[in-house]
């Protein structure tokens, strides 16, 4: 035993603690990456196959056949796509909305694009024409981008709220006294609000399609899907509530009504009368599993690393 000038006494047999050894979070870029591929993939394909399937359930097109299974199988690989957006990166849903329904409509033009769609060795081509009216010469494309990057904004969100949480239920595990904060509010506002957004939204699609009404229809069911980062409750009851406007819309044009809103609809370009209606609506509600399911995996991602944080 040694005594130091400062008085301070050491003991040269015993060993220096090291410092804790920090763990690094493990890297999400494989999840970025392979989200967005699978995003690249599977969004033409469903995007495609509800708009489709919308337009034979809409009854525009003589004899479609396709429309209700179309339909159903366009909902189940979205429905896939927003869970497997939710596990992994918001860039699975943001990416496809830049690449497939900005970038492409507006470099390769809206007219060739559609020419040369119309020229692939499509089996039922009266049914994608229609389809590709609402999407293209209806700017529908505007509406799915919109709406698109809406959920990868309500993913990210959505991860960093179950973060958040994580960590304060951590931090009232000390203090079993004080209950965890109620997510209640959220719930009740972000609904409301987005339920507000799909009635202006689908009121707006009920008039003659132009690039103006297709950006304001996109921006209330974008900022609809958004809401979902605070609550997954948001887009899933908008998009129910958006379904009733456009059933009583329909209902109404095709009783044969003559009131303002009957006279006022185009009936080619306009995306409730072509059934596109249906397709923004399903995709609106089926939004809601990508914020439920990020919310879950940031939670898991926050528990993994107060695990390993001395």
């Amino acid at each position: 035993m040694t005594t130091p000038p400062d008085g301070t006494t050491t003991h040269p047999s015993l060993p220096v603690p090291e410092p804790p050894e920090v763990i690094p979070p493990r890297s999400r870029v494989p999840a970025h990456v392979a989200g967005s591929l699978a995003g690249l993939v599977v969004a033409p394909l469903a995007v495609g196959a509800l708009l489709v399937g919308a337009t034979g359930l809409a009854g525009s097109v003589p004899g479609l056949v396709h429309g209700e299974g179309l339909f159903l199988l366009g909902a189940l690989l979205f429905a896939l796509w927003a869970v497997v957006a939710g596990a992994s990166s918001s860039l699975a849903m943001a990416i496809p909305a830049v690449v497939w329904f900005l970038a492409v409509p507006l470099l390769v033009g809206t007219v060739r694009f559609y020419d040369a769609a119309l020229a692939a060795p499509i089996g039922f081509r009266a049914e994608v024409a229609s389809a590709l009216d609402v999407l293209v010469l209806g700017n529908g494309w505007l509406i799915v981008a919109a709406l698109l990057l809406g959920g990868a904004l309500a993913i990210d969100l959505a991860r960093r709220g179950g973060r958040r949480t994580e960590r304060a239920e951590a931090a009232l595990a000390a203090t079993p006294a004080t209950p965890p904060p109620s997510r209640l509010p959220a719930h009740v506002w972000a609904t409301a609000a987005a339920s507000v957004l799909a009635v202006v939204a689908g009121l707006l699609a009920s008039v003659p399609a132009n690039p103006v009404i297709a950006a304001l229809v996109g921006a209330a069911l974008g900022t609809a899907a958004a809401l979902g980062g605070f609550s997954a409750l948001a887009p899933l009851v908008a998009g129910a509530t958006g379904a009733m406007v456009h059933l009583v819309i329909e209902l109404e044009l095709f009783s044969g009504g003559a009131s303002p809103l009957a006279e006022a609809v185009d009936p080619r370009f306009d995306a409730l009368s072509a059934g596109a209606g249906w397709t923004w609506w399903a995709m609106l509600l089926l939004t809601a599993l990508a914020p439920w399911q990020a919310r879950r995996v940031g939670r898991v991602l926050e528990r993994a690393e107060i695990a390993v944080t001395p």
